[in-house]
């Protein structure tokens, strides 16, 4: 049984199917995917394991592969499971599921079970998405199907010259908050100056 069932998950690295599919199921189809987007404070963020992030509904994977910080589709291109609960190991994202494991750029560069276990395939992809890291913090490019070149072309990032100095002078200053609803309403909130007298009656010397 466990021969066969090897001999399964090696038919599987030659001829994964899924992960080209997966990224264009899991990204919006929209233009604000084209653009850069800060997911995560890096100041502080564990090196040593993946984590798991939310960007415009798509559930990504954050984590670093020794050289810079990488974001995948958090789903594995063998069975979609959630490459966020794996392991980073010799450079790589190793799924806890089978033990696959992706490159930096998103490519299987090892399945265990395979005889040839560096030879899976350029199928055997997970969505990459770019990414920069500037003001402590951590950009993501939406897009998964823009190259570097592509996305560095077609937007700077949203940052003041004052918001870069005040990084480089406290680079722990920042705070991240995850909030249960979206940033439609949330835009709404801080734009209605008109609330803060009543529900937010006595802090900070409101009446």
């Amino acid at each position: 049984r466990e021969g066969r069932e090897a001999s399964q998950l090696a038919a599987d690295a030659s001829a994964a199917e899924v992960s080209s599919d997966a990224p264009a199921q899991l990204r919006p189809q929209h233009e604000l995917a084209k653009a850069w987007w800060p997911v995560i404070l890096t100041h502080g963020l564990d090196r040593s394991r993946p984590h798991p992030v939310q960007l415009l509904g798509q559930s990504l994977v954050v984590w670093h592969d020794g050289a810079a910080w990488r974001c995948f589709a958090d789903a594995c291109a063998h069975r979609f499971a959630p490459l966020s609960e794996g392991r980073v190991e010799g450079g790589c994202l190793q799924c806890s599921y089978h033990g696959w494991s992706f490159d930096g750029g998103g490519g299987c560069a090892r399945v265990p079970q395979a005889q040839q276990p560096h030879a899976a395939g350029e199928r055997a992809r997970v969505g990459a998405f770019q990414t920069r890291e500037e003001a402590g913090m951590l950009w993501v490019w939406g897009d998964a199907a823009s190259t570097a070149a592509e996305a560095e072309a077609a937007l700077p990032l949203p940052l003041s010259p004052l918001l870069r100095q005040l990084c480089e002078r406290s680079p722990a200053a920042g705070f991240q908050r995850d909030l249960p609803y979206g940033y439609e309403l949330l835009g709404e909130n801080l734009l209605d100056v008109s609330h803060l007298p009543f529900s937010h009656h006595g802090v900070g010397g409101l009446a």
